[in-house]
C-alpha cells in the first residue's frame, strides 16, 4: 500500500512538471531563433558596411552565402525548431537555415509558429 502511495505521488509530481518543461522549451527554442535572425541582420550590415553598399542579400543563408563566404559567421544559424531528422524533399527549410529578402532582412522563421522578431524596418 505505501508503495502505491509512493507511485502515486511520484506520478502527480511528474504530471505537473511536464507541461511546465514543455513550455520553457517552447521558450527557449523561440529566443534561441529570435536571437540568430537579429545575429544574421547583423551581419548583413556589417557585410553592407565592409562593402560601401545597401545590403542586397537574398536567399538561404547556408554555407554557400555570401555571409558564409565573406567569414562574416563562421557557421550558418540554424531554427532551433527545425525537424530533426532533416525531410529530404525540404532540405533548406527542413534543415533550419534562415534566408533572406531582397533587402537583406530575415525571412519569417516558419517553425515552431515563432514568426518574425523585429516589428518594421
Amino acid at each position: 500500500m505505501e508503495l502505491l502511495v509512493a507511485v502515486m505521488i511520484i506520478g502527480i509530481l511528474v504530471a505537473m512538471a511536464v507541461p511546465v518543461y514543455q513550455t520553457s522549451l517552447r521558450f527557449v527554442k523561440r529566443k534561441t531563433c529570435f536571437s540568430n535572425q537579429r545575429f544574421i541582420e547583423g551581419g548583413a550590415q556589417i557585410y553592407g558596411a565592409q562593402h560601401g553598399e545597401l545590403v542586397s542579400l537574398q536567399g538561404v543563408v547556408d554555407g554557400d552565402h555570401p555571409l558564409m563566404l565573406e567569414y562574416i559567421f563562421k557557421k550558418p544559424p540554424v531554427c532551433p525548431a527545425a525537424p530533426k531528422p532533416a525531410d529530404p524533399l525540404d532540405p533548406d527549410s527542413a534543415h533550419g537555415a534562415y534566408s533572406l529578402d531582397a533587402s537583406g532582412g530575415v525571412l519569417p522563421c516558419g517553425f515552431g509558429g515563432h514568426g518574425y522578431y523585429h516589428t518594421g524596418n
